[in-house]
């Protein structure tokens, strides 16, 4: 069973089970960057792959890639186009700036910390590639990690999650062309996700992908229509 062999309803059902990761994506932004993320917009769809390819053609890409295995076997993507990329570095500006620059509870007499604007210093600070790296590497983890908890959650199917890895300058696309090309003819179709958001007043957008070997989509509806 494909998702190009489904029919809307089973289609729309299977969006509905796996989207239900994105309730926690407001406290997952939070806990990543330390303040909330306002106007959430989350818009699923199932989407051929093949227009995959063709949504992100040209495009320089912002890339997390992690594996995931056991009673699901797939991958997951989050991309962000090199345009929408601003907000997010600027967010994690913030972020690495106020990890690195924890205040010293007893140092009250040096600076006014409660006064003091975090994106001023993260400004002058800035931060490097590897912190760029890490940050979006555990942005992707505890993302792809609620979206499987949800699952399980709904339909008792376990999996493991590899460490997911980032690419902040994907000229080429690899990590996508690689995932079509390994889900393409199997699969068909994927789980997308395009994800908007203000962070500390930047906008963001960003696009979280799920793609399944085929007989994941059949053992979600199996198990959704036994409970």
């Amino acid at each position: 069973m494909t998702p190009n062999s489904l029919n809307n309803v089973q289609l729309d059902t299977l969006c509905g089970i796996l989207d239900r990761g994105s309730a926690e994506l407001s406290a997952v932004f939070e806990m990543i960057f330390g303040q909330p993320a306002e106007q959430l917009i989350v818009a699923p769809q199932m989407c051929p792959i093949v227009e995959l390819g063709r949504k992100f053609a040209s495009q320089e890409l912002v890339t997390v890639h992690a594996n995931f295995s056991g009673d699901l076997e797939g991958a997951f993507l989050l991309l962000q186009k090199e345009l929408d990329f601003p907000g997010m570095r600027n967010a994690i500006e913030v972020a690495v700036s106020a990890g690195n620059n924890a205040p010293d509870p007893t140092d009250f007499l040096v600076r006014d910390w409660a006064n003091q604007s975090l994106y001023d210093d993260a400004e002058k600070a800035g931060v490097s590639d590897a912190d760029l790296k890490d940050t979006l590497g555990e942005l992707g983890n505890v993302i792809l990690g609620s979206y499987l908890s949800a699952i399980y959650a709904q339909v008792g199917l376990a999996t493991f999650q590899d460490l997911p890895e980032a690419n902040i300058q994907d000229r080429e696309r690899a990590e996508l062309r690689a995932a079509i090309e390994a889900y393409g003819q199997e699969a068909g179709s994927a789980f997308l996700s395009e994800i908007s958001c203000t962070i500390g007043g930047e906008k963001t957008r960003m696009w979280l992908v799920l793609f399944l070997r085929h007989d994941g989509y059949q053992k979600l509806l199996e198990r959704l229509n036994s409970a």
